[in-house]
């Protein structure tokens, strides 16, 4: 099933594709590589999360079906977004998987689960319930930085291309509807 998709990809667009192939073969070579007891603190986690989501392969692959023309130095100049964007979608899943989990490892197993929810509670010394809300108040946050960089960019470069415009603007709606 992979090798006709992988063939496809690279059929339909090889010169969007390839960036795709590179960042998939990094994510795979690195996806879950950590267990929960790695990370100290939710930063570290968060780190790692956004990695894990595929922050590498998100922005080549947006590129591909949004068919974009970007350059490098706008790539980098999003890159700070496109981070946030993937902390805030991996945060607002561990926020809404947290309850399904946390029930089906048991309260025996409940500090195991690769959550950050699991992380603000060792880290902060409080509940469940307490580092759940904590965990959907980073969430927000995060979404609400990626708006607010996204207007920046819109602001500090109007004339800008179609093409990057439209790629900022897809960081938004890779975030729209994942919070609240």
């Amino acid at each position: 099933m992979t090798i006709p998709f992988l063939k496809n990809i690279l059929t339909i667009d090889k010169k969007r594709a390839l960036p795709i192939l590179r960042e998939w073969r990094h994510w795979l070579l690195n996806v879950d590589s950590n267990t929960v007891d790695y990370f100290n603190t939710i930063e570290e986690y968060i780190l790692y999360r956004a990695m894990n989501i595929g922050i590498r392969p998100c922005g080549p692959t947006m590129r591909f079906v949004m068919e974009l023309d970007v350059t490098e130095e706008e790539v980098e100049l999003a890159n700070p977004i496109l981070w946030y964007v993937c902390a805030t979608i991996a945060l607002t899943n561990d926020y809404w998987s947290w309850h399904k989990e946390a029930l089906h490892a048991g309260p025996e197993h409940q500090m195991k689960i690769m959550s950050g929810v699991v992380i603000l509670m060792k880290e902060k010394k409080v509940e469940a319930p307490e580092a759940l809300e904590m965990l959907k108040q980073l969430a927000c946050e995060y979404e609400q930085k990626v708006v607010d960089m996204c207007a920046g960019i819109f602001s500090k470069y109007p004339c800008a291309s179609k093409d990057f415009h439209a790629y900022i603007q897809g960081q938004l709606w890779l975030v729209a509807g994942n919070n609240y």
